[in-house]
């Protein structure tokens, strides 16, 4: 426990010296404001469902892999992992500090348009989730990464295939059931049920299992590769 806290408080001090802390408010404030302007048009909260499943995800992926990429090039994980260092503890205390900057994020955002009258629970649930999901994501990319632009150039794709595929049936865009099995339709299921006034108890008990479900293959392919790929080359 007592590593747990001090990892969770080094991570913290990270995203807050490289100003990751200070981009994310920033952002949250930009769109709240633009939330705010335009709370009263229909459909807004479809706009509001796209943002929150992408600022948060956006925040997992990118910054896990930023914080990594210089701690690599710093070589701080050379001196970490000569330690005897839990590497479970170090990728998890990374992934719940992002997660949990990513759902303060959103939950900005949302109480701007909607207040304070949502299913608290599963809307955090659903963000943490998707924020969890990326920041696994990240690690497996970032092992096969050689510098910020390759990584860069590899999220992208993911960030609109892995995020945004399931909100195009969502959107009314296109109607493909395949997509709902995709691994972040449970968290846009449990953040869509957030808000409404009696969820879909269905959707809900597939959201809280496809994110336990994707979140344990993920972790355990990311885990591998980190330890291939990043750690046994920094020792």
């Amino acid at each position: 426990m007592r590593e747990w806290i001090q990892q969770l408080k080094w991570q913290t001090m990270l995203l807050a010296r490289n100003q990751m802390i200070t981009i994310s408010i920033v952002v949250t404030a930009f769109y709240a404001g633009i939330f705010f302007a335009l709370k009263d048009l229909p459909n807004i909260d479809k706009v509001l469902v796209a943002i929150v499943l992408n600022d948060p995800a956006t925040i997992g992926l990118l910054f896990i892999g930023i914080a990594i990429i210089i701690e690599r090039r710093e070589k701080v994980l050379s001196a970490l992992f000569v330690a005897p260092m839990n590497l479970h503890i170090y990728l998890w205390s990374r992934i719940l500090t992002l997660s949990m900057l990513g759902w303060g994020c959103a939950l900005g955002m949302v109480l701007t348009v909607v207040g304070s009258s949502f299913h608290w629970v599963h809307f955090s649930i659903g963000v943490i989730g998707v924020s969890m999901l990326c920041c696994i994501v990240g690690v497996w990319l970032v092992s096969y990464s050689n510098s910020f632009m390759d990584f860069a150039l590899k999220s992208f794709p993911i960030l609109v295939l892995f995020v945004n595929l399931p909100l195009l049936n969502y959107l009314g865009l296109y109607d493909v059931p395949f997509f709902k099995y995709l691994p972040i339709q449970g968290s846009m299921d449990l953040i869509i049920n957030a808000f409404e006034e009696k969820p879909n108890q269905r959707e809900l008990q597939w959201g809280y299992l496809s994110i336990l479900f994707w979140g344990g293959i993920f972790y355990g392919v990311a885990y591998r590769a980190f330890l291939k790929k990043v750690v046994r080359e920094e020792m």
